[in-house]
């Protein structure tokens, strides 16, 4: 556990060392990862513009050399045809953020936020992300589960999502590791004593070795309920220089000796 919480920048959680082995025969664990996480990159208006901050965060997480990068959702300022917002005004978004996404010489994911829907889907971010609003990916023996938003109104997690999770987390004797990546906010605030997620979710992650839960939430906060690690990241500040003060926009994060590190990054937007 960290001293001060993860808003003292450097978090630091150990993980007991395991050992797989897969018919008698010992798999290679990957000991550490070096990734960079950021989220709520969105605009201040659907209509015209983008963020103008968001180049200068890609160059400065550029310098860290992440392995790779994942933005844990709202990229773009979506809505509906009901607020006069056309399937236009998203594809314009879309095509400006990953030019910048693609500025990265790493790979990067992007998962899907609630304000990344047009219409209440996430047909949209999907067709340019090449990912659906839920999907895993391997570093080494490491996984990555990243949970998305599909639907407008949907659950925490949608019926149709925990069983594909139940079903990708089936196979999780292969992996070292389990990160898992949630666009949506946990529910309750730090100091509350009921979980941060629904109950059924909580015990996949019990039931499956998940240590590690990662969103991007409005305030740092790290809990731990079992043997599970919830952790809130807070992004914001890209376009307000008020918020950009007090807010964080995107964090480096280290795993290695079975520990994770946590550091907090702010770039400076004031002209």
């Amino acid at each position: 556990m960290t001293k001060g919480g993860i808003i003292s920048k450097t978090a630091v959680v150990m993980l007991a060392a395991v050992v797989f082995f897969s018919c008698a025969r010992e798999i290679t664990v990957t000991e550490s990862v070096h990734f960079a996480f950021l989220a709520n990159t969105y605009p201040v208006s659907p209509f015209s513009g983008f963020t103008k901050s968001l180049p200068t965060v890609v160059a400065e997480i550029k310098k860290h050399k992440p392995f790779f990068i994942i933005h844990g959702g709202n990229a773009i300022y979506g809505g509906s045809e009901e607020y006069g917002i056309k399937e236009r005004d998203l594809r314009r978004q879309l095509k400006i953020f990953f030019s910048y996404m693609e500025d990265f010489t790493s790979p990067f994911y992007v998962i899907t936020g609630e304000r990344d829907l047009y219409n209440g889907s996430s047909k949209l971010m999907s067709e340019y992300s090449g990912k659906s609003s839920y999907f895993s990916f391997n570093y080494g023996s490491i996984h990555f589960v990243c949970l998305g938003v599909a639907d407008t109104g949907e659950d925490f997690i949608s019926d149709r999502e925990i069983h594909w999770l139940k079903k990708d987390l089936a196979q999780s004797i292969k992996y070292s590791s389990i990160f898992v990546i949630t666009s949506k906010p946990f529910l309750n605030h730090r100091n509350s004593k009921s979980l941060p997620v629904p109950e059924e979710l909580h015990k996949v992650f019990l039931d499956n070795n998940v240590r590690f839960v990662f969103s991007s939430g409005k305030e740092n906060f790290e809990k731990q309920i079992d043997m599970v690690h919830y952790i809130s990241l807070s992004c914001g500040g890209y376009n307000d220089e008020k918020e950009n003060r007090k807010t964080e926009q995107y964090y480096i994060i280290d795993y290695f000796n079975n520990e994770v590190n946590i550091k907090a990054y702010r770039v400076n937007i004031s002209k």
